[in-house]
């Protein structure tokens, strides 16, 4: 009987095996497609908003064809340039990091600064970075270091502590000044030392202070130049230090260094001159733009509560911009002098190895929380 019960047997787990194969591959063939669902819909959801953001409907022929010659063509046939030179790819991307990057420092600098007071930050920036200074003079005239590490944000904290002291003694007197004089010292001052540092590490101290003077020489220049123009002085000093300084440097130095690649200099200068250009065109023959809502006034203007039109969301970003610097710098200390602490200096026996490994528990079960659960607590 056994034997003649085993080919029915086989055939009953061999037809289970196979149920529970196809039970796999119909959940696998469920999830694929629930997943292409929902790709497709964030597609056609974000087709959506950008059609609607953008109106491309309500523009006239001519305006698509304007951008086509002096935005979309230039800059398609130079990237199909690029792509085919290695080393002038290369020196395309370093110039759209210098760029973009520059001129994004030199905006989110000048906004956060302004949001927060110019003579403010310049007071607390002025005692925090005074003691640090006396902490590294020391450190070069003598030979003791060991506490040089801990004894540079130690002593920030102590000159931010000391300009809130004598804050009330120093707000008044320094208010005279005009407010660009303060970026032109939050700002200016700090891009000539680091030009003059870079230069004099490859050409020696004379031409770094040649280099530094011919910053901050310029940054006074384009001051005057704004000042004489009527216009505020501060974006454009700003603007030439934290942009212009930057990224001349880094281009200069790629046209010098790498002769091969060095046309790839002009590929973000191609995309921003396409752009300019296709606006000029479009405001000189009197074309119809699309009616889009996103204009400057999205990012430079703030709720009314009357118009639509005059809506923005500048408080928004410059608020979220100081909060993320905010915690940043808060965080930023205390997570590198614990992982020092660990890797370094921490014992695995006695006071010291239990305060390690509370740590360690504390870092895991940090780290296993979905940063989304601190957004809603916070």
């Amino acid at each position: 009987m056994a034997t003649e019960d085993a080919p029915g047997d086989q055939l009953g787990e061999s037809r289970a095996l196979w149920l529970q194969k196809l039970k796999g591959q119909l959940f696998e063939v469920a999830l694929v497609a629930a997943t292409l669902v929902g790709i497709v819909s964030l597609l056609v959801l974000f087709g959506y908003i950008s059609y609607d953001a953008f109106q491309p409907g309500t523009a006239s022929p001519a305006w698509f064809l304007v951008y086509l010659g002096t935005l979309v063509a230039p800059t398609a046939a130079f990237t199909l340039y690029a792509r085919r030179r290695p080393a002038v790819r290369a020196t395309n991307a370093k110039a759209f990091a210098a760029v973009f990057g520059g001129l994004l420092l030199s905006l989110v600098t000048y906004a956060v600064v302004d949001s927060l007071s110019p003579y403010d930050v310049f007071i607390y920036a002025f005692f925090a970075s005074l003691p640090p200074m006396f902490v590294l003079a020391y450190d070069r005239t003598t030979d003791e270091t060991t506490y040089t590490g801990p004894a540079i944000p130690a002593s920030i904290i102590v000159g931010i502590g000391v300009g809130a002291v004598l804050y009330d003694l120093i707000r008044q007197p320094i208010g005279v000044a005009a407010e660009w004089i303060m970026y032109f010292g939050l700002v200016t001052m700090p891009a000539a030392l680091l030009v003059a540092k870079l230069t004099a590490s490859r050409r020696g101290r004379r031409s770094g202070a040649i280099a530094g003077g011919t910053v901050t020489a310029g940054a006074l220049a384009v001051a005057v130049a704004s000042i004489v123009a009527g216009i505020d002085a501060s974006l454009p000093v700003v603007f030439f230090s934290a942009f212009v300084v930057p990224t001349g440097y880094v281009l200069w130095r790629s046209v010098r260094t790498d002769p091969e690649g060095r046309i790839g200099v002009a590929g973000p200068f191609i995309l921003l001159g396409g752009v300019l250009l296709g606006a000029s065109l479009v405001e000189q023959l009197g074309i119809e733009n699309p009616d889009t809502f996103l204009t400057p006034n999205l990012l430079l203007q703030s709720w009314d509560g009357l118009n639509a039109s005059n809506a923005g969301v500048y408080p928004q970003i410059i608020g979220s911009i100081i909060i993320v610097g905010f915690m940043a710098v808060l965080a930023f200390p205390v997570g590198i002098g614990a992982a020092i602490y660990l890797e370094e200096y921490a014992p695995n026996t006695g006071w010291g190895g239990r305060l390690a490994t509370l740590l360690e528990v504390n870092i895991s079960n940090l780290a296993g929380v979905p940063s989304v659960v601190y957004g809603l607590l916070g």
